[in-house]
């Protein structure tokens, strides 16, 4: 089952559907009807206690679910990898009825993208890019065919910058700014289905934003990538499809088309998805680190983690502990992409202060067993709470501040 704002459509994974949306009830004229549907995943928990109540909500105190998400690279698999519940890091408003729930998402999209000999037309409805908080960013068109971002109805939740959700509970997000309040040109927004990252806006009226070709994109130091473009950059009173069998769009607030191929992407149920061994946490965080000075001291950086790490060993992702690298062979274990920075003692690479970028297995104060999360997720949120964690800051220094 495919869902998308409210809409219901009963098709197989990856079927083709052709739309005829309308801009504020005009006809649209002719999109191409290529562009590719995604099905949802299963959900999860829901935030109940929002039921019948509108307003905001602030983020973590009024969610009873918090976000989870975890970006991977994998080298060998050229693919990223977002891992999310697609529940919202920050404070929102509500002003529907519909619940924000948890998706088990899993989206993999290639890590060196490949250019299309000719644009693809994004979908109509549904997820067209992931945001590097894990929420799903969708086109410009409502279920009923309005525009999201710029309404002309009475629900007006869309076209701001926290997102809203369907009426299955789906969070996403239509606006450019793609769930960060504020953002410019070199803020990372997170990535399109066709691998290639997204960024925030130009200025209006700046030579960059003319650059941009009517996909949102443009080659910087000679990779591609998006920009998404502010409200005032683009002409609501447009028709959505520019016609004559055209995969762009007008209302390219977030992208006007693909600029690669989505041959190799997936959108899948993270609860049945298997992560390649050779993945490992994408690097730094998508926040700037919060230093936490009441987390414990760390004189002597060389200290390895006390902490169990996932690493792949014999094709399998296992935990292990910085003395099982030591045990024995040392040089090959610590040739694991990820251990030498989370053992430095073992391994003997000390000198720099850096963050284990592999997932730690920890008990969490409240959970009946440990949980797997990586420095970033450390980094997010409530960053001193979480240095506090037994043995979180000898596992993520840089973010900790104790080395």
């Amino acid at each position: 089952m495919t869902i998308f704002d409210g809409l219901q459509l009963f098709i197989t994974p990856l079927v083709l559907v052709i739309l005829s949306p309308c801009a504020l009830g005009q006809n649209t004229g002719l999109c191409t009807g290529t562009g590719t549907n995604y099905n949802a995943p299963s959900s999860g928990n829901c935030l109940d206690s929002w039921s019948g109540v509108g307003g905001s909500f602030v983020y973590p105190n009024d969610f009873d679910v918090l976000n989870q998400v975890e970006i991977y690279t994998c080298p060998l698999s050229k693919k990223r990898i977002i891992i999310s519940n697609g529940i919202p890091d920050h404070t929102v408003e509500k002003r529907k009825n519909a619940l924000p729930c948890e998706f088990n998402w899993a989206v993999s999209v290639p890590l060196n993208p490949t250019e299309s000999s000719v644009p693809t037309e994004i979908p109509a409805k549904g997820i067209i890019a992931m945001a590097t908080n894990g929420v799903p960013a969708y086109g410009a068109l409502e279920a009923d065919d309005a525009n999201a971002v710029e309404p002309d109805g009475l629900i007006q939740d869309a076209q701001f910058w926290y997102g809203h959700s369907t009426a299955s509970g789906i969070w996403h997000v239509h606006n450019p700014y793609m769930g960060a309040e504020n953002a410019d040109s070199t803020t990372l927004l997170g990535w399109a289905l066709d691998g290639y990252a997204i960024y925030g806006p130009f200025d209006s009226g700046s030579d960059d934003l003319n650059e941009l070709d009517n996909c949102n994109g443009r080659e910087v130091n000679g990779t591609y990538q998006y920009h998404v473009r502010k409200r005032e950059d683009v002409n609501e009173n447009l028709d959505y499809c520019k016609g004559n069998n055209n995969p762009e769009t007008n209302w390219n607030y977030i992208l006007g088309c693909y600029h690669g191929t989505t041959d190799l992407t997936e959108v899948r149920d993270s609860t049945s998805f298997t992560i390649p061994s050779d993945c490992v946490t994408e690097g730094a965080p998508t926040k700037a680190p919060v230093a936490a000075p009441s987390a414990p001291s760390v004189s002597d950086q060389c200290v390895d983690s006390p902490l169990r790490i996932k690493i792949p060993v014999d094709d399998q992702m296992v935990a292990r502990s910085c003395e099982w690298v030591a045990r024995k062979k040392t040089d090959e274990r610590c040739a694991i992409l990820g251990v030498s920075d989370t053992c430095p003692s073992a391994c003997e690479t000390c000198g720099t202060c850096s963050d284990s970028p592999l997932r730690i297995k920890f008990l969490m104060e409240g959970e009946a067993k440990k949980i797997a999360r990586s420095c970033e997720w450390v980094a997010r949120t409530k960053t001193e709470e979480r240095c506090l964690i037994d043995g979180m800051a000898d596992t993520c220094r840089a973010t900790c501040g104790s080395c």
